[in-house]
């Protein structure tokens, strides 16, 4: 790998493009209100995220 590829500059971004299809991904899956799935990834392009279905009778659910 060349040198600086793996920084947060490059690698934030796909990081991210990954994360938002993990989450079209989850939204065709069965699961119980309430039921959150939370990804963090580790170093300078890492974060948290957290997908999820609401609770049951929480503002915005179905």
């Amino acid at each position: 790998m060349r040198p600086g590829a793996d920084g947060p500059r490059l690698l934030a971004p796909v990081l991210n493009t990954f994360l938002r299809a993990l989450s079209r991904t989850l939204r065709g899956l069965d699961a119980a209100a309430g039921t959150a799935v939370r990804v963090t990834v580790p170093g300078g392009a890492g974060g948290r995220a957290v997908d999820g279905r609401p609770e049951a009778g929480a503002r915005g659910a179905a």
